[in-house]
């Protein structure tokens, strides 16, 4: 299980782009201080939703594992439950006073499934990366993950 105190990165890799009033980083890449990796949906939407927890659903993944999906042969099409799909994950809600306590997926299925579909990565939908290169996509994921900055 993760521990979110030893994250040390955060990596946007998906930024939702204005869909029905939701906006924002959705799927990120954590690291932590011992060199272990998770994608991590990240879902609060407090528009259709009387909710002040967000939802963060979190798979481990491998440096191996990164590089073989956002290598550019694999970006097209790809999907984002190719990266993972979030009923295989981890289910946490983020409380306002930033604890997270575990949860089910079926918990925040409803909710979670009002704000993301199975979106194409490189789609319109995805702001994160409209000026790249597919060719340049895993080198920069790459270059932010060695980074020394948080």
């Amino acid at each position: 299980m993760i521990d979110f105190t030893t994250v040390t990165k955060n990596i946007c890799i998906f930024y939702l782009g204005g869909v029905a009033d939701d906006e924002g980083p959705l799927l990120n890449i954590l690291k932590t201080s011992d060199n272990h990796y998770y994608f991590d949906y990240f879902v609060y939407d407090t528009v259709h939703y009387e909710d002040t927890k967000a939802i963060h659903i979190v798979k481990k993944t491998s440096l191996d594992a990164i590089k073989q999906l956002f290598n550019k042969e694999n970006l097209k099409p790809l999907y984002l439950y190719d990266i993972f799909n979030p009923k295989d994950g981890q289910v946490f809600y983020e409380t306002e006073e930033r604890t997270f306590e575990p949860t089910t997926y079926e918990t925040v299925k409803d909710r979670f499934e009002a704000t993301v579909n199975n979106y194409e990565f490189l789609g319109i939908l995805n702001w994160f990366y409209d000026d790249t290169k597919s060719d340049d996509i895993l080198p920069s994921i790459l270059k932010e993950l060695e980074s020394e900055n948080s």
